[in-house]
């Protein structure tokens, strides 16, 4: 991230390499997921105190999977952020993919199966999320681009049964860049709303 942030700054401020005026040629690499997930954590630890809850970094979210004998498969589970509160926890992870506004335009149905069988993989990954620790109420987010200028926020929620744990599963769009701070604050609320404590009914 600190290399795409200097490489941006040579681009705005036309310094080029070596202090060359010319951009032209000037090749750098910027891996656009990479990048939606550092945003989505950043927009996540800004929400933190407006939920009252705490904000949970890459160290936070790992979590170890112990494996018996000498054949193994892949070592943890590491959702990209997390928030975390006295009986709460939500799992964030950032999909640079535009299942969301497939889903609202298409519908199920009007997927290709390549994008559903992606998609289908992204919500089981969502979903083993909320076998992490014994909170009461646990939310598993999956945090998309919001693609054009969407009218209207894009969110849907599902509940599931987990013995005596309520489970939701999240999938939520998120601008890629705020227009205003008055934007910012807009969606920073409507995150709130979405995400706030579940009432026990």
């Amino acid at each position: 991230m600190a290399d795409a942030i200097q490489s941006m700054g040579w681009v705005a401020e036309r310094r080029g390499l070596g202090g060359a005026r010319s951009l032209d040629g000037l090749a750098w690499n910027l891996a656009a997921d990479q990048v939606w997930e550092a945003w989505v954590a950043a927009f996540i630890r800004d929400l933190a105190p407006h939920l009252g809850l705490i904000w949970l970094g890459r160290a936070e979210v790992r979590h170890q999977i112990n494996w018996q004998g000498s054949l193994t498969s892949m070592g943890a589970l590491i959702p990209d952020t997390g928030l975390r509160g006295a009986r709460r926890v939500i799992w964030v992870d950032a999909k640079y993919k535009a299942h969301l506004s497939l889903l609202a335009r298409q519908g199920w149905p009007g997927l290709t199966e390549e994008v559903r069988s992606a998609h289908r993989a992204d919500l089981h990954q969502a979903l083993a999320y909320t076998a992490l620790g014994n909170s009461d109420h646990c939310d598993s987010l999956l945090a998309y681009p919001l693609l054009g200028d969407e009218s209207r926020p894009l969110a849907t929620i599902a509940t599931l049964a987990s013995g005596r744990r309520r489970v939701r599963l999240l999938l939520a769009g998120l601008p890629f860049g705020f227009h205003s701070p008055a934007h910012r604050e807009r969606i920073l609320r409507e995150w709130k709303g979405m995400l706030a404590e579940p009432t026990v009914g």
